[in-house]
C-alpha cells in the first residue's frame, strides 16, 4: 500500500475519532458519538461493498431511527481509495471535507441546515433525499443496530408515539471508517470513539455504541407566589395555596417543545402543540400573560419572549366542564372573550425554530366571590396536546397538571350574654388581617397587617371607612358570615351593638392554619382563638366570646364565634314605662288643681 494512502487513512481515523467534538451543535443539544463496526479487512483494500454494524442505545421501544449519509468513502474505480467526501445530498456547504493529505481539518456538520434539507425531502443537490437506513427499535429492546456502508451519518430518532410520554432526541453523528491494517491493508475501526463536550451537555458513547441523549416532554403548573407557611405551601413553587377574595394568584406553566425536525408530517393540520388552561369560576380572567422559551444550558442559556400572532395564538373562552383535577374539559366556547379559560396554540415555525426549548407561560388571576370554600378547591387545570409520533392519524398525546386554591369561612353569632339562646339581629362586626409578632423580650402581640381584608358576608355586607369588611347579623338567627378567609390571623370586633344592648368592646383574634399534601390538596386545617397577647384561648380563659371549631374539613357547618352582649340597665319594661308616664301626668294634674284651689281661697 502506498504511503500517501496509508497516511490519509491514519489521518482520517484520527480526526474522526477526535473530531466529533468539532461538529457544530444546535442549541447546545446535539449528541455526538462515533459508531464502529468489527469487520476485519486486514490485507485488503477498501471497496464499495464494505459494511459494518452501528448501534444506538438508550432508545424507547418502538422508536424509529433514520440514518442520513453525509460523508462517504471516496473510492475511484482506477485509483482505488482516495479518502472521504461529502455526499451530494449533504453538500460541501453543509459538510466541510477532510482531504486525503490535509490533517489539519476535521469533518464538521451544519446540523441545523442538514435537518432543514431532511425535513424538505430534498438534498443540497436538489434531488430527493431519503434516509439511507431506516429501522425500528424492537418492542422488547432499547437498542437499534444497522449494517451500513462506511461513512458518517446523521441519526434522527422519531419517538414511539406513546400517549403518556414523548421524548426529545438530539440528532447524533455516527461514523464507521477505515484504519490502516498491519499487513498493508485496511480494517473497519472498532476503537472506542466516545466523547463528551466541555460543558457536559453531550452524552458519552459507551464502548462502540452511542448512548442517545433524550429527555421527556413534561408539563407542570405551579403557584409561584404562595403565601402560606404550612406543609408544602411555603415560599416556593406550590401546587396548593389559600386566598381571600381580591387576592392575586400568580401561575406558571412549564413544558418542553419536542424536536420535530425529523418528522415528515409537518403541515399545520398534522403538527400540534397546544396548551388548554381551565380555571374555576372563582377566578377572574387572566392578566399579564407572557409566553417565553429558553434555549441552551449554563452560560449559553438564553430566554426569549414570544410574540402573540407571530409565534402562537391565544383564545379566551369557556370550557363546558369545570376543572376537577382531570383533563375532561369538554367543548371550548370562544364566543365569550371575557371568560377565564384559554387555549394557546403554537405555530409550526416556532416549533421548528426552538427544538427542545423549555416553554414558560406566566399569568395572574384574582380570586372573586364565586370561589368555593373549605374542602372544595378552586381548581386550575392545564392540558398539553402535542404531536408525539410521525403518523398521519392518532398522532397526539396528552399531559395534564393541576393546582388547588382554598378559602375558609367564619360564622359570627350574636347572642344575649345572659342567655345565649337569645339571638340578636342587626349587630355589625368588622374584620381585618393582623400579624403575630414577637419582640426581644419574647412577648407576643398582634399588630396591624398592611393586607386588610375586604370580606364578603352572608347578609348586609358593607365596608367601613378603613375598607375593612363589615357584616350585619341576621334577624332570628343572629348569624353573619365572613367568607373567603386566607390562612393567617384576623382581628374581629363588634362595631355596632343591637338596639337595647351595650356594645362589646373586646377584640377577638382568630388564627387559620391549613395543611396540604404533596399534590397541593387540603388535608385539614385548624381554627383557633387567641388573646391580644397571642395566647391561645382555652376553656379556662375568660372571654366574652367562644369559638366552636369544625371537626373535619368536610363539615357543612362553619367555625363559629359566638359573641355575647349585655342588655342596657336602668330601662324599665314597656308596660312599666307607660304606667310611669300616666302616674306623672296624674300628679301634674293634681298639682295644678291644688294650686288653682289655693289661689281661689286667697282671693276669697
Amino acid at each position: 500500500m502506498n504511503n500517501s494512502i496509508r497516511t490519509a487513512a491514519k489521518t482520517m481515523a484520527a480526526v474522526i475519532a477526535a473530531g466529533a467534538m468539532a461538529v457544530a451543535p444546535v442549541a447546545g443539544t446535539i449528541n455526538f458519538g462515533a459508531m464502529t463496526a468489527m469487520a476485519d479487512m486486514t490485507g485488503t483494500q477498501p471497496s464499495s461493498n464494505d459494511t459494518g454494524t452501528v448501534k444506538i442505545s438508550n432508545l424507547e421501544a418502538g422508536a424509529t431511527v433514520k440514518l442520513y449519509k453525509i460523508v462517504e468513502a471516496d473510492i475511484d474505480a482506477t485509483a482505488g481509495y482516495k479518502g472521504w467526501k461529502a455526499t451530494a445530498s449533504a453538500g460541501s456547504a453543509n459538510v466541510t471535507e477532510q482531504t486525503a493529505t490535509d490533517g489539519t481539518k476535521s469533518w464538521k456538520a451544519n446540523i441545523a441546515q442538514l435537518m432543514t434539507l431532511i425535513n424538505s425531502g430534498k438534498g443540497a443537490d436538489g434531488n430527493d433525499w431519503a434516509a439511507a437506513y431506516t429501522g425500528k427499535v424492537a418492542e422488547s429492546s432499547t437498542e437499534y443496530s444497522a449494517t451500513v456502508a462506511p461513512g458518517e451519518y446523521l441519526a434522527v430518532v422519531e419517538p414511539s408515539g406513546s400517549n403518556t410520554t414523548a421524548y426529545i432526541y438530539s440528532p447524533m453523528l455516527v461514523s464507521l471508517f477505515y484504519v490502516a491494517g498491519e499487513n498493508g491493508g485496511f480494517t473497519l475501526s472498532s476503537a472506542d470513539q466516545s466523547t463528551t463536550s466541555a460543558d457536559g451537555s453531550m452524552t458519552e458513547a459507551a464502548g462502540s455504541a452511542v448512548y442517545a441523549k433524550k429527555s421527556p416532554v413534561t408539563l407542570t403548573k405551579k403557584i409561584s407566589n404562595p403565601d402560606g407557611t404550612s406543609g408544602n405551601n411555603s415560599n416556593q413553587l406550590a401546587d396548593g395555596d389559600d386566598l381571600q377574595v381580591g387576592d392575586t394568584q400568580n401561575f406558571i406553566i412549564t413544558t418542553t417543545i419536542p424536536d420535530y425536525r425529523g418528522y415528515s408530517n409537518l403541515d399545520e393540520n398534522k403538527l400540534t402543540f397546544k396548551l388548554e388552561d381551565n380555571q374555576d369560576d372563582g377566578f377572574n380572567k387572566p392578566s399579564d400573560l407572557v409566553v417565553k422559551v429558553k434555549t441552551g444550558t449554563g452560560t449559553d442559556a438564553a430566554e426569549t419572549t414570544l410574540a402573540e400572532t407571530t409565534n402562537y395564538t391565544i383564545q379566551y373562552g369557556k370550557f363546558a366542564n369545570e376543572p376537577d383535577g382531570v383533563s375532561s374539559y369538554g367543548n371550548f366556547d370562544s364566543s365569550d372573550t371575557t371568560a377565564n379559560d384559554f387555549v394557546i396554540t403554537f405555530m409550526k415555525e416556532t416549533l421548528l425554530k426552538y427544538p427542545g426549548a423549555a416553554v414558560t407561560v406566566t399569568y395572574s388571576s384574582v380570586l372573586n366571590s364565586n370561589a368555593t370554600q373549605k374542602s372544595s378547591a378552586n381548581d386550575n387545570d392545564v392540558t398539553l396536546t402535542y404531536t408525539n409520533s410521525n403518523k398521519t392519524e392518532n398522532n397526539t398525546g396528552t399531559l395534564d397538571d393541576h393546582t388547588y386554591d382554598y378559602s375558609f369561612p367564619i360564622d359570627i353569632v350574636k347572642v344575649d350574654a345572659s342567655d345565649n339562646t337569645t339571638k340578636l339581629p342587626n349587630a355589625e362586626f368588622s374584620i381585618k388581617r393582623v400579624s403575630k409578632k414577637t419582640d426581644n423580650s419574647g412577648f407576643e402581640a398582634f399588630t396591624d397587617s398592611t393586607n386588610t381584608h375586604a370580606a364578603t358576608g352572608s347578609t348586609g355586607t358593607k365596608a367601613d371607612s378603613e375598607g375593612n369588611g363589615v357584616v350585619v347579623t341576621a334577624a332570628i338567627t343572629g348569624l353573619a358570615t365572613f367568607n373567603h378567609l386566607d390562612e393567617g390571623y384576623y382581628e374581629i370586633w363588634e362595631s355596632k351593638a343591637p338596639t337595647g344592648y351595650t356594645q362589646n368592646t373586646e377584640h377577638f383574634y382568630i388564627g387559620i392554619a391549613p395543611t396540604y399534601d404533596g399534590d397541593g390538596k387540603l388535608t385539614g386545617y385548624t381554627v383557633k382563638q387567641y388573646t391580644s397577647n397571642g395566647t391561645e384561648v382555652s376553656t379556662t380563659n375568660t372571654s366574652s366570646a367562644s369559638l366552636t371549631a369544625h371537626t373535619t374539613i368536610t363539615d357543612t357547618t362553619h367555625d363559629t364565634l359566638t359573641v355575647g352582649d349585655t342588655k342596657m340597665s336602668g330601662l324599665p319594661s314597656t308596660g312599666a314605662r307607660s304606667a310611669l308616664i300616666l302616674t306623672i301626668a296624674g300628679i301634674a294634674v293634681m298639682i295644678t288643681v291644688m294650686a288653682a284651689s289655693r289661689r281661689k281661697k286667697i282671693a276669697d
